[in-house]
């Protein structure tokens, strides 16, 4: 019985030293040694009669190495078996790894090279590229020179050009100030000789005037013209001043001929409206003596109103005074409706007491039966 559970156990054990062996593979992987700790048979439950066959056998063909079926325990099959598939798989991994240094430190010397090639070839065409800006910048440079020359040249023939219109529209002007000038010229020349008879006569009026009358020694002809022209403006000031003044004469004149006119049909007016006045207050003196006679009588009837309404009040309050009972407050503090509800009301009671006595009569009842009658007519 315990052989056969160890041969089970051994055709179990297949798959887990495959999947064992995968784990290894991959930790080998990363770490580039593989890890004896975990290279651990886990057995599986013992199960009688089973046969086992190795799943995914053409995924992992390559990885797991095909053991017969063993009749030995685990123990013996992990002293044997997985030390020799782990050094196995270590010289290969081993093997795979100086591989991939060599491949690694080849392709590193090429990039090496590579790079260093790629530096130069970058450093030629910088060089190249830093020649080409200088030739650009160079021709920018010629190019903006010949721009700014032909500006230049273009704004000197604009400034020259505005220059020769101004000169040519200056010279027109002063061609034409010059033919007026020379035209006044020959006005004035004419002028000259027309006033030169003039002058001779003026020369001989200073001649024969006396030393003292022009005191400007430098130009006699001069201080006489503008001796003459004071004279003239202060004798045109002075007419224009006494034109002026006739002008104020005359206006005041008529002023005072209007003045007095309106005097007189104001003094007529006044006349007419004093009459009016006082007839008017003739008028009203006779109505104010009417009035007064009317005020007099209306005084005279409040007088008498007054003396009456006293009388009624005095008597009112006499009456009130007889018709307040006990329990009635005092007549000062009642005011005159207060005092005429009271007299209704005793004037109500003596009805009731009259209404009564008058019953008891009738039905033959003599008067003095009742208590209030005598009270009532002694009241």
């Amino acid at each position: 019985m315990a052989k056969q559970s160890g041969q089970a156990s051994s055709l179990h054990t297949r798959p887990t030293i495959s999947q064992a062996t995968a784990t290894e593979d991959s930790q080998a992987e990363e770490s580039k040694l593989p890890d004896p700790a975990s290279a651990r048979l886990e057995l599986g439950p013992h199960q009688r009669n089973v046969f086992v066959t190795q799943l995914n056998q053409a995924e992992e063909e390559d990885l797991v190495r095909e053991v017969p079926v063993v009749s030995e325990t685990g123990a013996r099959l992990l002293d044997t078996g997985v030390n020799t598939l782990q050094k196995t798989l270590v010289l290969k991994k081993e093997a795979e790894l100086s591989k991939i240094d060599s491949d690694l430190l080849q392709k590193r010397r090429e990039f090496q090279d590579r790079m260093r090639e790629c530096e130069s070839k970058k450093i030629v065409l910088a060089e190249k590229q830093q020649a080409m800006k200088d030739r650009v910048g160079k021709f920018e440079k010629f190019i903006q020179e010949n721009e700014a020359k032909r500006r230049r040249a273009i704004q000197r023939y604009q400034t020259e050009s505005r220059l020769r219109a101004f000169k040519e529209r200056e010279e027109e002007e002063l061609q034409s100030y010059l033919a007026l000038l020379r035209r006044k010229q020959a006005v004035l020349s004419a002028k000259v000789q027309a006033y030169r008879k003039f002058e001779t006569y003026m020369t001989s009026v200073v001649d024969i005037l006396p030393p003292d009358y022009i005191k400007v020694s430098d130009n006699v002809i001069g201080g006489l013209i503008m001796r003459y022209n004071t004279l003239e403006d202060t004798f045109n000031r002075l007419y224009a001043q006494m034109s002026s003044v006739q002008e104020q004469i005359q206006e005041t004149r008529d002023r005072e001929s209007r003045l007095k006119a309106d005097h007189a049909r104001d003094v007529l007016s006044k006349n007419s409206q004093l009459a009016e006045l006082h007839e008017a207050t003739e008028r009203q003196k006779g109505t104010q003596e009417q009035h007064e006679q009317q005020v007099s009588y209306v005084i005279q009837r409040i007088r008498d109103r007054s003396e009456a309404y006293g009388m009624t009040l005095r008597a009112i309050d006499n009456v009130a005074t007889r018709c307040l009972k006990r329990h009635d407050p005092h007549l000062q503090s009642l005011d005159w409706p207060e005092k005429m509800e009271k007299i209704r009301d005793h004037l109500m009671d003596m009805e009731e007491v009259v209404r009564a006595v008058q019953d008891q009569m009738a039905r033959g009842v003599t008067p003095s039966a009742t208590p209030a009658a005598p009270a009532a007519a002694a009241k």
